[in-house]
C-alpha cells in the first residue's frame, strides 16, 4: 500500500514549496537540499511499492494462466468452478478481463501516477534553485549590484590619476 495517496502529496508539495519570495531567498535557497531529501525518500519508497505490486501481478497472472488453462489445483476449482476449454489464443482475452488482475492493474497504474508525480515534483524542486539563482541576478541588477557595476572604479576628482601635459589633450571630461 502506498506511504499517501496522491492528493496528500498534492496538498504536501501545496505546504512544502508554495510560490518564491523574493524577500526569503535565502530561506528558500536553504530549504532546496531538505526538500530534495524529503520527496526523494518519497520516491524510493514508492517505486519499491509499485515493483511489488508488479511482482504481485507476475504471480497472479501466472495463477489465473493455470486456473483459464485447467491446470490448477483441483481444490481451486471445487471453490471457484470454471468448465469452459480456453484455447492458448484466447488466454489472452480472459486474462485481460479478470476481475482479481483489473483491480491490481488499477492499483499499479494508481501508484504509478504518484511515482511519476514525485518524480516531476523532484525535478521542480531542482529547478527552483535556478529560479532563485535568477531572482538573485534580477535584483543585483535592479539594485546596480551586478557584476558589471561593481568592477567599474568610481572616479572622483581627488582620484584623478595624474596626467602628463602631453596626455591632456587625450583625457576626457568626467
Amino acid at each position: 500500500m502506498s506511504l499517501h495517496s496522491l492528493k496528500d502529496y498534492f496538498k504536501m508539495v501545496a505546504k512544502d514549496a508554495p510560490e518564491i519570495r523574493r524577500d526569503m531567498v535565502a530561506a528558500e535557497a536553504a530549504r532546496i537540499p531538505v526538500l530534495h531529501d524529503k520527496y526523494l525518500k518519497y520516491k524510493g519508497a514508492e517505486v519499491e511499492e509499485l515493483n511489488r505490486m508488479q511482482q504481485e501481478k507476475a504471480k497472479l497472472v501466472l495463477t489465473k494462466t493455470q486456473y483459464y488453462m485447467g491446470k490448477a489445483d483441483p481444490e481451486v476449482y471445487k471453490e471457484k468452478p470454471f468448465r469452459l476449454k480456453v484455447l492458448k489464443g484466447d488466454l489472452k482475452v480472459y486474462l485481460d478481463a479478470d476481475d482479481d488482475i483489473q483491480a491490481l492493474d488499477k492499483s499499479i497504474n494508481r501508484q504509478q501516477r504518484i511515482v511519476d508525480y514525485l518524480s516531476v515534483t523532484l525535478s521542480e524542486v531542482g529547478k527552483r534553485g535556478y529560479r532563485l539563482d535568477n531572482i538573485i541576478k534580477d535584483q543585483r541588477t535592479k539594485f546596480g549590484l551586478d557584476s558589471m557595476s561593481m568592477d567599474v572604479t568610481v572616479l572622483t576628482e581627488d582620484k584623478l590619476p595624474e596626467l602628463d601635459d602631453d596626455d591632456e589633450d587625450d583625457a576626457i571630461a568626467l
